[in-house]
């Protein structure tokens, strides 16, 4: 090359090679140029700083078995190798170095074939950028993920596991009356349907004898969803086993409840109460005391009739929800099944499905299907509701949890 094409006219380097010059002196990327045996012919200042050379010009002859370890090194050969033979660059690849003293870097590397002045390939050149912040990041991230995936599994468990023991906490069979009675005959049938809308559920229900003729039957319904609701309910259902006593009337079994949640929560910041409903049936006379706590009335399927009538509660039995009001006050109402009629009791989940349009199935529509199945058993009839009024929301889960309850006088 004659001295005037290798400095210029003006005797200062050709305008290309001083704009490469500048390049490989201020990117902070490792940019490097090999020969087709894989030696340095010319690298960046920061591939140098990189590789721990005091110059650039100190790579020159080197390979990266001289810089990196074998395993490493072999492989940027045979990329390097494919590109002379192939012509094709590699573009992107994200790798791996591993140097001698053990410590790894990550660089995202693309490499593009060298060629000569008559167009063959004479080596390779690339460009590899330091990306051992983001991959660190990215294995941080990979590990938080997985410590989050394991915590939720895990809590999915417990979810699990605590919605099959409520669900087995449920009554799995109803007392008979007379005690002993063949379950046909009794002179009380129950029946009923529970459906969380999430994992656990807040609505809790209780069908028990608080006599040899007298059933005990509670309802509630815990307000918001999941597990908040659910260790309410839970509360409830304790607070009902240990606090009640068979000669605590429906009224007094409100008050007890209210009053130990109020102690249990006096501490919470956040609202919590349930909404409720007991009652006690004579299964001889069909008489029914019960009280309400803020809680929807009760229908009636009239035997005779075929007629369905809301359990009016009006003043004097319907009192606050349970945890809501200090020093709450229930008073008992009383009404009378006769034979062939049926009381059923549910939460709001059951009639505040919706349809398309946002419309909920309500109050009317239970009665109808009440109605409609009315010479059908009572575990049929709560199925054909359950049924009718998920069709009606659009065949999906319900957005709350669902339960009902229904006693028949035989």
């Amino acid at each position: 090359m004659s001295e005037q094409k290798q400095h210029g006219k003006d005797g200062h380097p050709p305008i290309a090679d001083n704009f490469l010059l500048q390049l490989l002196r201020r990117t902070p990327d490792n940019i490097y140029f090999k020969d087709a045996a894989g030696r340095f012919l010319l690298i960046s200042d920061a591939m140098a700083r990189y590789c721990h050379y005091a110059d650039p010009a100190d790579a020159r002859g080197k390979t990266d078995f001289d810089i990196f370890s074998e395993e490493h090194a072999q492989q940027a050969y045979e990329d390097e190798q494919s590109i002379l033979k192939t012509g094709t660059p590699i573009i992107g690849k994200e790798e791996k170095e591993t140097w001698p003293d053990g410590h790894e870097t990550w660089v995202s590397t693309s490499k593009e074939p060298l060629f000569d002045d008559e167009g063959s390939i004479i080596g390779t050149f690339g460009i590899s950028r330091d990306i051992t912040a983001r991959k660190e990041a990215e294995a941080r991230a990979t590990r938080y993920a997985e410590r989050l995936k394991a915590a939720n599994d895990g809590m999915l468990a417990d979810l699990a596991l605590a919605g099959d023991l409520q669900t087995a906490l449920l009554p799995g069979e109803y007392p008979v009356f007379p005690p002993g009675t063949n379950p046909e005959h009794s002179t009380l049938r129950f029946a009923h349907v529970y459906e969380p809308s999430q994992t656990v559920s807040g609505d809790l229900f209780s069908v028990h004898p608080q006599s040899d003729t007298e059933a005990f039957i509670f309802i509630s319904d815990g307000i918001g969803h999941g597990v908040r609701a659910a260790l309410l309910a839970s509360m409830l259902s304790a607070l009902l086993r240990d606090r009640i006593r068979a000669d605590h009337s429906p009224a007094e079994c409100l008050a007890r409840l209210d009053r130990s949640l109020r102690a249990i929560l006096k501490a919470q910041e956040d609202v919590l109460f349930a909404t409720a409903f007991c009652l006690t049936v004579n299964a001889g006379n069909g008489e029914v005391t019960y009280a309400n706590a803020g809680h929807l009335s009760p229908l009636i399927l009239r035997g005779g009739s075929g007629t369905v009538e809301p359990l009016e509660t009006g003043d004097k039995s319907s009192g606050p929800a349970l945890g809501l009001m200090e020093n709450a006050t229930f008073r008992s109402g009383t009404a009378r099944l006769y034979p062939g009629d049926r009381m059923i009791l549910f939460t709001d989940g059951l009639i505040e499905a919706v349809d398309a349009r946002s419309e909920p199935f309500g109050e009317q529509r239970l009665a109808s299907c009440l109605k409609q199945y009315a010479d059908h058993s009572p575990a049929e009839m709560l199925a054909h509701a359950l049924e009718t009024a998920r069709a009606f929301g659009g065949g999906r889960y319900f957005e709350d949890d669902v339960c009902a309850v229904c006693v028949e006088r035989n």
